[in-house]
């Protein structure tokens, strides 16, 4: 015999009463009600896919940082537009007294790490004006910048670029080519 169950017949039952438990599960209420379960299941699916994704930007901008900072010779200075707001960036922007307390807090760690191995860490936040690319632009042609190219696509190649990006393997840029 079956838990929960009656046999009626040779492989039939039907059920049985359950005197138990005091909320018994019944059949059709998820169903009938307006809650579409395939679409809830898919969309929580893609919220940890996202979830997921934002997770490994978050970790791989962290171990960039690491990077950058086990590179650095003592008395240089990181300079990152990814890592953590500063204090000195909260103050530059104005910001009320309660957001610079939370930028000290979230560099705090950073800022640490730096300091024991004698580096300045900076947060420079990337304007939408064009003086700021056109300051990097003269860093990079007088060769004070240098970025770190992996791989360089034709522009016909964007979706291959994208899914190379995705693999997170590239060590470096991966550039879509234009002309």
């Amino acid at each position: 015999m079956l838990a929960g169950l009656n046999e009626i017949s040779f492989n039939g039952y039907c059920l049985a009463e359950i005197s138990e438990s005091k909320d018994p599960v019944r059949q059709g209420y998820v169903e009938n009600s307006n809650v579409a379960s395939m679409t809830e299941m898919v969309r929580l699916v893609e919220t940890m896919r996202h979830f997921e994704s934002a997770q490994k930007v978050i970790q791989g901008y962290d171990e960039m940082l690491e990077k950058s900072l086990q590179i650095l010779k003592p008395g240089g200075k990181l300079i990152s537009i990814s890592g953590p707001p500063d204090p000195e960036f909260a103050e530059e922007i104005k910001a009320p007294w309660f957001l610079q307390q939370v930028m000290r807090v979230l560099s705090f760690g950073t800022r640490r790490k730096a300091n024991r191995r004698n580096i300045r860490y900076s947060f420079l936040f990337m304007k939408a004006g064009g003086s700021q690319l056109q300051q990097i632009t003269s860093l990079i042609e007088a060769g004070v910048i240098r970025p770190v190219v992996d791989r360089v696509f034709p522009f016909e190649s964007t979706e291959e670029a994208l899914t190379y990006i995705e693999t997170g393997r590239a060590k470096g840029k991966v550039v879509g080519k234009v002309k």
